[in-house]
């Protein structure tokens, strides 16, 4: 490598001092130009004198972040380059005066000149933006610690949150700023939207800095980053890696003791890490690495999809951790569509409240009731086919609906307890045991799900199928006739009528496109008529044992 004799750095530290204090005229400032684009070496050396004088202003500046910085120089002192041909290109002519031109000539190579008279301010100004004032903006922008803070980002949501600091308000929309202070969420969850658009989402206990606005440093616990293509480069720093993005969604975890997880859900990163030998590989979708943080060795794990929180919103107390399977059944007992909803509990299809289990032969008006306390759960109904069925805040109409006794039974229910001392079963599983649930639709009942709701709250996917397993119960106690009904905004997508025998009818595998926006799900009576007197002199009601079940009803995400 070339180094610049002592005389030449002497030279362009004295041209720097002067730029710096205010002093350097017009000819300072054009023969610093001369030199800069003399060599990279002159380049390299005045870049370095440059951060060099802003640390010694900025005392405050610990080793750990400056060495964390100045890893960049290399990449960054490219891009700066860059930037300085382009504004060299783009800007305004500047005349150089005849009495300067004729000095110039005049002068001997290695002559080294004092300061001279300024000349128009104007003409000074011109040249310092377009030359050391713009390498100085780009210097301080990627290489100095911001230690009065500058904003750089937006806390837009928290769930649970526990901060360490109780005395600082962190509510949504509190601004977050650069420097060498550190945040701590001992517990919970939060999110943040830097203000080049990257979003993250912290899992406590986590411990991190905001370095710029499209960095962070990590130094424990998890984030994981949603980068959208006008944010690329934003990149999470470790104590032994950089992992820098190239348009995607991943996840790193930095663990205390010392060794970094990264995980590429989608797109690429560019991970830099390795202690003696510096190590740059590319980690692509689907991937994942693990850094040693005694040796810094790069190993190969298994990517996990859900081990990172990617999505949380506080107004439904929902946290999305990345699972391809959304729980219909779920939704309807309470819960999140991931487990947290109660066995034995639903809506109530008259009043569209959440409630327990009642059972009792009911009669109903063909009304269609919003369910306000669960914003995925459009509405419910009991649909009765008299009049026009409506099934759908938007008015979408069940046009094929039948006609039935407009009776209930119990409410749209999420895997209730055993029925009469049976477990619901169909077919060869039993539900409420082993992580399998149902939604319990005795006829006569009808559901819609807002699609559009669901996709607001797991941003970054897309609802491609509706699956589900369907049958009247296994163990219901007599003999059963019921409709099966499947309708995707008003149109009906499956259909099976007067079903009687018992165990499972179908596996459903329904697909589904960007713009549907209502699923609706129904069990109707079979047609069968009501208070019907049998032989042995019992009294049948036209639902008697129409216990519709849809197995593990989810939706599939991508």
């Amino acid at each position: 490598m070339t180094f610049l004799d002592p005389k030449q750095q002497k030279e362009i530290m004295d041209l720097l001092i002067l730029s710096l204090e205010g002093e350097a005229s017009y000819e300072d400032m054009y023969k610093l130009r001369e030199i800069l684009n003399s060599s990279s070496e002159a380049r390299d050396y005045y870049l370095k004198a440059v951060i060099a004088s802003e640390c010694i202003r900025r005392i405050d500046w610990d080793a750990k972040d400056f060495e964390i910085e100045s890893d960049l120089y290399e990449g960054i002192s490219i891009q700066m380059w860059k930037a300085l041909s382009l504004e060299e290109k783009s800007a305004p002519t500047i005349e150089i005066p005849a009495s300067v031109k004729e000095r110039e000539e005049n002068e001997k190579p290695n002559e080294i000149r004092k300061a001279g008279p300024k000349t128009s301010k104007l003409s000074i100004y011109s040249l310092l933006l377009s030359s050391a004032a713009l390498i100085f903006l780009i210097v301080y922008a990627y290489f100095v610690p911001p230690g009065r803070g500058i904003e750089a980002a937006t806390l837009t949501d928290s769930m649970n949150a526990k901060w360490a600091d109780a005395a600082s308000s962190m509510d949504k929309g509190t601004r977050m700023v650069t420097g060498n202070d550190r945040w701590l969420l001992r517990e919970g969850y939060a999110e943040l939207l830097f203000d080049n658009q990257a979003r993250i989402t912290l899992e406590g206990p986590v411990e991190f800095q905001i370095l710029a606005e499209d960095r962070i440093g990590l130094n424990y616990g998890k984030v994981y980053a949603r980068v959208p293509e006008a944010a690329v480069g934003f990149s999470v720093y470790t104590q032994n890696a950089k992992i820098i993005d190239l348009g995607t969604e991943f996840g790193v975890h930095a663990e205390i003791g010392g060794n970094t997880q990264v995980h590429v859900l989608k797109g690429k990163t560019m991970l830099m890490a390795g202690k003696t030998d510096r190590v740059n590989m590319e980690v692509s979708q689907g991937s994942a690495k693990k850094i040693s943080g005694e040796t810094g060795k790069i190993s190969e794990i298994g990517c996990r999809s859900d081990y990172f929180v990617r999505v949380i919103n506080s107004k439904s107390n929902r946290i999305w951790r990345g699972q391809n399977k959304f729980n219909l059944a779920d939704l309807i007992g309470g819960g999140n569509g991931f487990g947290a909803g109660r066995f034995d509990f639903g809506i109530n299809p008259v009043t569209g409240e959440l409630v327990s289990r009642e059972t009792a032969n009911r009669p109903a008006k063909n009304d269609y009731k919003v369910v306000p306390q669960n914003p995925f759960v459009d509405g419910v109904f009991v649909p009765n086919g008299s009049t026009k069925q409506i099934i759908s805040s938007s008015g979408h109409v069940f046009q094929e609906c039948p006609i039935t006794q407009g009776i209930y039974f119990t409410e749209i229910l999420n895997t209730p307890d055993p029925l009469d001392g049976q477990r619901i079963l169909l077919g060869d599983i039993h539900y409420g045991i082993n992580g399998n649930t149902c939604l319990f639709m005795h006829a006569n009942l009808g559901v819609t799900f807002d699609l559009d709701a669901i996709r607001l709250q797991l941003p970054g996917t897309q609802l491609v199928r509706f699956q589900s397993r369907i049958g009247i119960s296994d163990t219901a106690l007599r003999d059963s006739n019921a409709d099966f009904w499947v309708l995707i905004d008003g149109k009906v997508r499956y259909k099976r009528e007067q079903v009687q025998q018992k165990g499972l009818l179908d596996t459903l595998d329904i697909e589904l496109s960007d713009t549907d926006r209502f699923l609706t799900l129904a069990v109707t009576d079979g047609g069968d008529p009501d208070a019907r007197e049998l032989p042995d002199g019992f009294i049948r009601r036209s639902i008697d044992c129409d216990w519709g079940i849809f197995g593990n009803p989810v939706l599939i995400l991508e």
